[in-house]
């Protein structure tokens, strides 16, 4: 059952509430109702202004709709537009994946062939997903998307997310771990150095994916394509043979992730380490331009995420800012700015003359010198 209503009783007042539930989905918006009296409470807490959420990292938060992408972390399912993962690695190339993503369905013949002459005809030996749902790249997309900022630069906003080691960038640290471990045969001690917590393992564990990551699946197929013999991709089946076996991995879940072999496919098609995440993002870009077209076909709505503020809070500046207030309104009554300046630019004079607290320019910089 996915709809229905959440009652809620607030302990500070004694009043009920209904939240609808839709889709196993309640808005944020609606907890704004719930209000409390100010008083004996901090003004930093802000409980008339309603009842706030806090989700660090956004680990519970659903900040858009989409058609895009399905996904089901606890079962390894990877669906776009309705298409299981599989559809598209068996029978789809590149331009019908893009085109399924950006136009929601699968192109014709000749849409097809207009489309391969517009497009790199090397991106279609590049693996990786299309696209993976609200990623933190295509968060800080969609918050490009939602000033109504055009596609090039949400794209540049999701690159510049994406490099962190937390993300595409993961890829390449995975890489260059495996390098470092200079054989097979450490594995078993940097398993333990990672379960005494000496050491990080990139490329296990995801935040979704608890069974089998299925791009895995994939990479391995390209690999074996083009030789399973490689030494680093033979540490990596050895950190997972290890890991999928330890009771410290699997009571926590913890799976390998598409980061701990696709490093080594790059590797293996010619590419630097350095190049891997750029390669993710080229491959991803269809996807995040898929998100940026169903964004900008839905009502504007500039994200403005509010803060859970825990610092002290000063005295009420309200004697200071009414004085200004009434200064503005007079002036917009009489559309003339000229008293308003006036008012603003002798309050410092006044004050700099008036009495010994008065502050004296520095010699240095009233000269003009470096100071």
């Amino acid at each position: 059952m996915s709809e229905g209503v959440l009652h809620v009783t607030d302990s500070r007042t004694s009043r009920k509430y209904e939240i609808p539930i839709n889709r196993n989905t309640v808005r944020a918006s609606s907890f704004q109702a719930i209000k409390a009296p100010e008083a004996g409470t901090s003004r930093a807490d802000q409980v008339a202004n309603g009842l706030r959420l806090y989700n660090p990292g956004l680990k519970n938060t659903a900040i858009s709709e989409s058609k895009l992408r399905f996904l089901d972390g606890s079962m390894g399912i990877m669906q776009y537009r309705g298409h299981n993962i599989a559809d598209f690695w068996e029978t789809a190339d590149f331009e019908d994946t893009t085109h399924l993503l950006v136009w929601e369905r699968w192109p014709t013949a000749a849409e097809r062939e207009t489309l391969r002459k517009n497009l790199v005809r090397a991106a279609q030996d590049i693996p990786e997903s299309a696209d993976l749902g609200h990623t933190n790249s295509t968060a800080a997309l969609l918050l490009g998307t939602s000033t109504l900022a055009d596609p090039l630069s949400c794209l540049i906003s999701a690159l510049s997310s994406g490099y962190g080691i937390m993300h595409f960038g993961a890829a390449e640290a995975s890489l260059k771990s495996l390098v470092a471990i200079e054989g097979k045969e450490n594995v078993l001690n940097l398993i333990a150095k990672v379960k005494q917590r000496e050491a990080k393992l990139f490329g296990y564990g995801h935040r979704i994916f608890k069974t089998i990551d299925p791009r895995i699946l994939f990479a391995a197929q390209i690999m074996n394509e083009l030789g399973s013999d490689h030494p680093l991709l033979q540490v990596a089946m050895e950190i997972d043979r290890i890991a999928s076996q330890d009771k410290y991995f699997v009571s926590r879940k913890l799976q390998a992730n598409s980061d701990l072999y696709i490093g080594v496919v790059y590797t293996a098609l010619g590419f630097e380490p350095s190049i891997v995440p750029v390669m993710i993002m080229l491959m991803r870009s269809r996807g995040l331009m898929a998100h940026w077209r169903e964004a900008m076909g839905q009502p504007a709505n500039i994200w403005r995420p509010q803060q859970f503020y825990t610092g002290e809070v000063g005295g009420s500046p309200a004697g200071s800012y009414n004085a200004v207030a009434s200064e503005w309104s007079t002036a917009r009554a009489v559309g003339n700015l000229n008293n308003l300046r006036a008012s603003s630019a002798s309050e410092p004079a006044e004050k700099s003359t008036s009495g010994d607290s008065a502050t004296s320019i520095p010699k240095a910089r009233e000269e003009g010198t470096d100071a």
